[in-house]
This record gives structure tokens, sequence and C-alpha cells, in this order.
């Protein structure tokens, strides 16, 4: 089985549907969305729409992204990052349109993220569940 960017494909945050492995690989600082349990203290930070990409290609393959988010039922708006992509092991650049919400309180929340580049769309909805911080 191959080893991706996230670790051992079974354990891997982004095909966890059960909330599992979704500390998996996490910084300190944000947590990167990746599944459907989500910690309280946290900020969550997202792509409604991203590529990876070389770098000679990154501009070329967002310059036209569109998207989207809402927040149980709030719209948020995407910040498209170019420069400021973010590098991964193949020096390849994931650029696209970024969010940042600052840290949830616990309990589900109603999150969709909408978006387009060329012809790749996207259109999902995620029930959160943010998770209570463990008391000392």
């Amino acid at each position: 089985m191959e080893r991706g960017v996230l670790g051992d494909e079974r354990t891997s945050p982004v095909r966890d549907t059960s909330g599992r492995f979704c500390a998996r690989n996490q910084p300190r600082d944000v947590w990167f969305f990746g599944g459907t349990a989500v910690p309280q203290e946290r900020p969550i930070v997202f792509p409604p729409v991203n590529r990876v990409s070389p770098v000679a290609q990154r501009r070329a393959s967002m310059a036209a992204a569109k998207g989207g988010t809402t927040l149980d039922g709030q719209p948020v708006a995407p910040e498209h990052l170019e420069d400021d992509a973010v590098v991964n092991r193949r020096r390849s650049h994931a650029c696209g349109l970024w969010v940042r919400l600052h840290p949830l309180p616990p309990g589900p929340h109603t999150l969709t993220l909408q978006g387009s580049s060329g012809d790749f769309h996207t259109n999902v909805t995620y029930t959160l569940v943010v998770t209570p911080a463990p008391r000392a």
C-alpha cells in the first residue's frame, strides 16, 4: 500500500468517515479539515477549491477559481491564495481558494463548500461535530 503525505491510506483523515483518524498528522495551531470531527479549541482551515500542481502551472490552473462556503447557513468568504501557496513534499504547490474559520463552539455544524476551476467542480455539505475540549 502506498504511503502518501498523510501517511498510511488506511488511517488517512481524508478517507475517515467516523472521525477515528481525524487528528492524524494535524499541526498544533490550526485544524486542517479532512473529516467530520473537529476539536473545539482550534481554527479550521480548508479549501473549497484547490489544486496541487508544479509551480509553473499553479497560477494558470487557479486563476479562474470561484467558490464559496456557508457555515450554519451564513456565508464565509474564501481567500484566493497564489503566492502564499502551500508546498508539499513533491515540491508542488496547493493553491486556490482557502477558508480559515475561528474555533467553533461544541456541537453539530453544517458546512457547505462549492467551487470550480476549469473543468473541476465541487459541491459538498458536511455535518461537523465539534468535540468539547478535555477538562483539566
